[in-house]
Parts: structure tokens; sequence; C-alpha cells
């Protein structure tokens, strides 16, 4: 889990340039933005806030969760569930869910 992350990501081989790494996974909102994201490797799939929404959604591997601002209540995940959904559900169905 983190806050954000940049459109091409490997969680298993993290850039070695600190302040870059902190400011895409703090800061970056290109792949809600653009509805896209280009590479989530390294985990099964990842959980992001930072990009206010009325109700959470996937892109691809990722979903977001930042419910609070727009919707006023907090996400809640039981995250066997996400995970048992997660591998239910072919990716190609995860985009906007």
């Amino acid at each position: 889990m983190s806050h954000t992350l940049g459109q091409q990501w490997d969680w298993s081989d993290l850039n070695s340039d600190k302040k870059k790494l902190v400011s895409e996974l703090l800061w970056d909102r290109e792949v809600v933005k653009q509805d896209k994201i280009f590479s989530n490797r390294g985990v099964l799939f990842s959980i992001h806030g930072h990009n206010a929404t009325k109700k959470p959604f996937w892109i691809f591997n990722t979903y977001h969760i930042d419910t609070n601002y727009k919707a006023g209540r907090p996400t809640i995940v039981e995250l066997s569930e996400l995970i048992n959904y997660f591998k239910a559900t072919p990716l190609r169905e995860l985009s906007y869910c």
C-alpha cells in the first residue's frame, strides 16, 4: 500500500534516487489522470489513496480508495476479500470497477 505511484513501477527494483522515489510514491497523479498504468510489477496488486473519488476503483492492478474527501467517509478494505476478488477477475475487467 502506498499513497500513490508512477505509471511505470516495479516494487522489486525501486529507484535509487530517493527524492524521485518519494515524489512518485507520494504525489504522482498520472495513473488516475490518464486512466492508465504501464506497469506495476513485483506485486499481485497495490492499494493507493491520493486521488479523491466517490467510490473505490481499479486501474489495471492498482486499487484506488481515497473516498474520504468526495464521499465524506474513509474506505475500509477487507484485504482477504480484495485479494480473492482480484484473483477471480481478469485484468481487462478491472479498469474502473
